[in-house]
Parts: structure tokens; sequence; C-alpha cells
């Protein structure tokens, strides 16, 4: 039984069988401590910011350094994936690029799961490959103009963006049957201007007769600026209301209808430093937020806050967060990963009342021990890496927890498989 069926199950009480097992200590001294940490080494990359399972065994995840990457958990072999790059200008020059060293900042999965979006190669883009074959699609172009750092599916063919120059972008993908296919007699036919992927331009080839993957360039259905924001950071999408919350760098979060793509509310946060984190809770129909002291809950219908707990000095805030059933986990800045119980309204705890978490551990350093010990004034082996992304598999049973070092000036990267 794993610690998400234990909270599920528990206000139906506990068969006797499980009764007699809650008695002996090996119950009384489960917890997510249980599970075991696969470290999983990448060598040639820098913090990772996003991570999402996109089948059984595969995840993807994207780096500081621009790198779009799928890993098996299997095998825990790694290979690349090509970002997609903006087309030329008519006299050949290609557009100017934005400097990539902000790196992939999202990475989200359809409902369907039959499609992914991420960055593009330049950072201000959302590009969007099929599943599981991860051809390219879509390559959306001149709707932000600054880096994008956070997305959602509202379904299986609109996606919303939000990016650090205060819009939010409303996409839409259509299904792969109505697009344009390359055809026998007529492989130019694109050209012709047939099909929506011809009108809005797109790079295709075909070699010795075989189809080769391409993508349509698009541009957004709808582009709003969101009002008193700062940066928009993270969103999260309520299917419940057909409602978008966002929060931004100023300490604000705002709730966007869809529909309509329009602005509803925007409160103040409590806290105002590194709001960077934001998941929906649809079993408790609560937006939760994270900042760099305290983790915030807040009601979708009010947007009032509803509970707030402050962290430990040490946790150098909450740098990512994911729901199951009645449990959110949390990622900080100091390498803990910790369990919030929904249910219960509080963190989980082991029977002595210490907060049960699970401590990542060392990763990977690029820089020399002396940057860390003249910054820190620590040994490289005591430094923790900050847990950007954590994600569950579709059985909940494992978990990928991966980032990097907290400090700019520090490169290297963590990640593990916890089961």
């Amino acid at each position: 039984m794993s610690i998400h069926q234990f909270v599920r199950d528990r206000p139906f009480g506990l068969p006797a069988s499980q009764s007699r097992v809650q008695k002996s200590a090996m119950y009384r001294n489960y917890s997510p401590l249980t599970m075991r940490e696969l470290p999983v080494s990448i060598t040639d990359s820098n913090k990772i910011f996003a991570a999402k399972w996109i089948s059984h065994d595969e995840i993807a995840f994207g780096t500081k350094c621009n790198q779009l990457k799928i890993l098996n958990v299997s095998t825990l072999k790694q290979f690349s994936i090509p970002l997609l790059r903006r087309q030329q200008t008519l006299n050949g020059d290609a557009l100017r690029e934005t400097p990539s060293n902000c790196g992939i900042h999202t990475i989200a999965v359809n409902p369907s799961e039959s499609r992914v979006a991420t960055g593009g190669e330049n950072p201000n883009d959302i590009a969007v490959y099929s599943l599981p074959q991860i051809d390219p699609l879509m390559l959306g172009e001149k709707g932000h103009k600054d880096w994008v750092f956070c997305s959602s599916w509202l379904d299986d063919e609109f996606l919303a963006t939000g990016s650090r120059d205060n819009y939010l972008c409303l996409w839409h993908i259509p299904p792969e049957d109505t697009r344009p296919s390359f055809g026998d007699d007529d492989p130019m036919g694109l050209q012709q201007g047939q099909g929506h992927a011809a009108q809005s331009g797109s790079n295709y080839g075909v070699s010795d007769g075989f189809e080769v993957p391409f993508h349509s360039v698009m541009q957004p259905v709808a582009k709003k600026l969101c009002q008193t924001s700062d940066r928009v950071r993270a969103m999260a999408f309520n299917s419940q209301r057909e409602e978008l919350a966002v929060t931004s760098l100023n300490g604000y979060i705002h709730t966007w209808d869809v529909g309509l793509m329009k602005q509803l509310k925007s409160e103040k946060l409590v806290d105002c430093q590194e709001t960077v984190t934001l998941c929906y809770s649809a079993e408790h129909n609560l937006y939760c937020c994270g900042s760099y002291h305290y983790l915030m809950f807040f009601d979708p219908r009010t947007m009032r806050l509803a509970q707030c707990y402050a962290l430990r000095d040490k946790e150098t805030g909450i740098r990512s967060l994911a729901t199951v059933d009645n449990v959110l986990t949390i990622g900080t800045g100091k390498g803990l990963i910790r369990f919030y119980d929904l249910a219960a309204n509080r963190f989980i705890t082991c029977n002595c009342g210490v907060d049960w978490s699970l401590k990542a551990g060392n990763g990977r350093i690029t820089e020399n021990g002396s940057t860390i010990s003249e910054l820190l004034n620590i040994p490289p082996s005591d430094y923790k890496h900050a847990i950007y992304s954590l994600a569950y598999d579709r059985s909940h049973s494992r978990l990928f927890a991966a980032g990097g070092p907290l400090h700019a000036q520090i490169s290297g990267n963590y990640a593990a498989l916890w089961m």
C-alpha cells in the first residue's frame, strides 16, 4: 500500500487484515522513507527545471542549458530531442535569437497523453510534439516577447502559456487527422495553400519516398495582458470552473476565464518573495501556492486565503508542487521532499511528531569545489540541490524528482527516481 492509497482509503476505515498490520512495528514505521532513491546520472546538463512522464517507462525533462531529453527509467538510457527553431527571414538571416541561458521551464502533457508541449530553441516560443513518437507538430511564434515560464493544456487541442512579458497566450493545435499530409501525387501540395499548416508556414521534406516529419508554424489565437502582474511565473488549470490561475513574481495570484480569455480577480499573496510554483487539487478544489516563506491554499470560489503555513528557515522556499489524491508533495530549495495531507490539513508526520520527508542525494556539481566553499563556506559534499520538478507516474507509485543548484553561479543537476 502506498501513502496515497492509505490517505485515500482512510476515511472508509481499514480492513481487519490492515488493522493487524497497523499494530505492528512495520506499519508504525511506514512512511515515505520506505521509498528508495535510484539516482540518475546526467553528465552533460545543467539544472533540470521541468519534467513529465510521457509513457510508462519514459520521462521528458528540460534543462537550463536548453536541452530537451528523454529518459528511459527501465534502462536509464537518455537521448536528446532536437528543439524546434524559428524560420529564417526572406534574406536568409535568422531572426534575432534570445539568449538561451534561461533554458526550458515548462513541459506539459495533454489529457489524452497524445501531445507534449515545451519550449523551442528560442525560449520565447512554444513547441508541441506528438506522443509516443515525439514527432514535431507545431512551433508557436510571435506570441511572447520574453521567456516562456509556464504552460497548461485546457483540453487536447488548446494550450495556454505564460511568460515574463506579462502576457498569456492561447494556442490551438488541431487534431492530426485534420492536418495536411504529403500525398503520393502532389508532395508539394502544401505550398499551394492547402491546409492550416500551409497558411501559417511549415517545414517539411520528402527523402527517398518516405515522409519526413514536419511542423507547422502558428500564432496564438488570443493574447492578453495580465494586469497588476510582474512576470508571469506559474499557472494551474481548474477544469471544474473552466478557470486558469496564474501567479506573478510581484506576489499576486490571478484568475482567468479561459472561455473568454478574461481576467477575473487578482489577490495579493501573504508572501511576495519567489512565488514560483502553483498547482490545483481537484479533489479538494484548492489552489496550492508555494513561495519562499509560506505554503498557501486558496478557495477558487472566493480566491481568499484558506490556509497558510510558514516554512522552516532552512528550507529556502518551495520550488515545486505535485498533487495525488489527498497528498500534496512539496519540493524545497534544500533537497527535501515533504508531504502534506490535504484531508487532515497538516503535514504528514511520524509517531514522534517529526515531519516525514525524503532527503535528496548529492547529485552532480560541475564547478570546482572552491566555488561552493567561497560562496557558502561549506564543503561541496554538503551542498543540497533544489527540487525544481516533481512528477508521478500513472500508478502514483514512482516519483521522479529533479533539480539542481539553487545558486546561479553553480552548475550541476540532480535527478532520481523514488520507488
